[in-house]
C-alpha cells in the first residue's frame, strides 16, 4: 500500500510535529496536552522503528585468490552485470541460504571462471574486509571472506557476466577495481 519511503518520511514528519509540540509546552511551563515525556513515550520508539528500516543490510560475500607466479586471477564484468561493467574484483559472490561459505568460494570459482577446486585447497586469509559501493540495484553493504587457493584444475573460461584475466600484480593499480580488491591480493601474497 505505502512504500518504505513514504512511511519514513511520514514518521519524520510526525516526530518533528510532536517534538515540537511537546518542546513548546515544555518552554512555557505549561503541562499541555502532550507533556513534558511525549518525547521519550512516542519519540523514541519511532526513532527505533526508523533505524531499523533504514540501517544497512550488510551482504556476506566470499572472494577467491588465485595466483600464478607473478599474477593473479580477476574477473572483469561485463555491462549486464550486478556490478558496475567494466570493473574488476576476485572471482566472488553471495553465500547461498544454508550453504557454508567454503562452499560458497568453490562455487563461484568455477561459475565465474570455469576453474575447479575443493574445499581441502582452499585456506581462509584471516582478514575482515568490507565495503559499501553503488551497483546496478543501488547501494549495497558487502562483507568479505577471503579464501587462497592452492590447488585447481581446468582452463578459463567466461562466466555469466564475468571474463577472467590473469593480472599482473605489479600493474593492479592500473584497472578499475572494485573496494578491497587490491589491498586482498596484496595481503594474500603473505600467506602464498
Amino acid at each position: 500500500m505505502f512504500n518504505n519511503k513514504f512511511v519514513i518520511w511520514l514518521s519524520v514528519f510526525t516526530l518533528f510535529v510532536l517534538d515540537w509540540a511537546a518542546l513548546n509546552d515544555i518552554t512555557q511551563g505549561e503541562p499541555g496536552p502532550y507533556g513534558e515525556y511525549a518525547i521519550l513515550v512516542i519519540s523514541v520508539p519511532l526513532f527505533i522503528w526508523l533505524f531499523k528500516k533504514i540501517k544497512k543490510k550488510v551482504v556476506p560475500t566470499v572472494a577467491i585468490l588465485v595466483y600464478q607466479n607473478d599474477k593473479v586471477l580477476l574477473v572483469k564484468y561485463d555491462q549486464e552485470a550486478a556490478n558496475p561493467g567494466g570493473s574488476y574484483c576476485l572471482p566472488s559472490g553471495h553465500i547461498k541460504t544454508g550453504e557454508t561459505d567454503i562452499a560458497a568460494a568453490v562455487r563461484k570459482l568455477e561459475n565465474e571462471t570455469g576453474l575447479k577446486t575443493e574445499e581441502k585447497n582452499l585456506f581462509t586469509i584471516p582478514i575482515f574486509y568490507s565495503a559499501t559501493f553503488h551497483r546496478r540495484d543501488g547501494l549495497k553493504s558487502f562483507s568479505m571472506k577471503v579464501f587462497l587457493c592452492r590447488g585447481y584444475q581446468g582452463k578459463l573460461r567466461p562466466g555469466l557476466h564475468e571474463n577472467p584475466e590473469w593480472v599482473k600484480i605489479s600493474e593492479i593499480k592500473k584497472y578499475p577495481l572494485l573496494p578491497n580488491v587490491e589491498k586482498a591480493v596484496l595481503d594474500g601474497l603473505k600467506y602464498r
